[in-house]
């Protein structure tokens, strides 16, 4: 009965992940496809239709609808990225400390995450590795947590622009498909990026569960 009880509990949590994940990714993927599938003729006529360019020549139209289009299939489904990135980061960091919790009640702990010094991510895994003896940094996704971590706070603190490229070149090399740094040194997150986000964070929120409820 307390086996069936752990697997109810443990399925119930992950569920849950999932869910809040899913909801998130669906309301960036319907973003990002507006952006990406907006008809060329919708932004040509956009052009023709702003004020001053009605006596310009279909080719001028043609060039200003090219950058407008270049734009929107490109400049601001990258910021789009950006911003969900730093939701999805949130929510990942949210319920890494809901399992600390959940670890504390389920191991029988005295000691809270609370009093652990330290911010975010990281008093995190310290509170899991030190107090509940749960390993969560010897796994491939850890790694890339690490790295998002990097990511995200350059757009949080710095618009997109990394201050030590030593950090992250190796990780950006390896993904280049979904990655781009610029010679300013500003990120460029490509069409791919959040969804090796999503399935990175949601691959670790359940191996950790799956320790807890070991």
């Amino acid at each position: 009965m307390i086996s069936s009880e752990k697997q109810l509990n443990e399925r119930f949590v992950l569920n849950a992940i999932k869910c809040s994940f899913g909801d998130y990714y669906e309301a960036f993927w319907e973003a990002e496809l507006y952006f990406i599938n907006k008809p060329y003729e919708l932004v040509k006529n956009q052009v023709k239709n702003q004020q001053g360019l009605d006596d310009v020549t279909n080719e001028e139209i043609e060039e200003v609808a090219s950058t407008l289009d270049y734009r929107s299939t490109n400049i601001l489904p990258a910021t789009l990225r950006s911003s969900y990135l730093i939701g999805f980061y949130s929510l990942y960091e949210y319920y890494l400390n809901k399992l600390c919790i959940f670890a504390q009640k389920i191991l029988n702990k005295d000691i809270g995450i609370e009093i652990i010094k330290g911010k975010g991510i990281w008093r995190a895994r310290t509170y899991l590795e030190d107090v509940c003896k749960i390993k969560i940094t010897n796994q491939k996704e850890w790694n890339d947590i690490k790295h998002l971590n990097i990511i995200r706070n350059a757009f949080v603190h710095n618009y997109g622009i990394i201050s030590n490229e030593k950090d992250i070149n190796k990780y950006i090399q390896e993904n280049n498909k979904i990655i781009i740094l610029l010679d300013d040194k500003t990120l460029i997150l490509q069409k791919g990026f959040i969804d090796h986000c999503k399935s990175v964070m949601e691959k670790h929120l359940e191996i950790i569960i799956k320790e807890i409820y070991a």
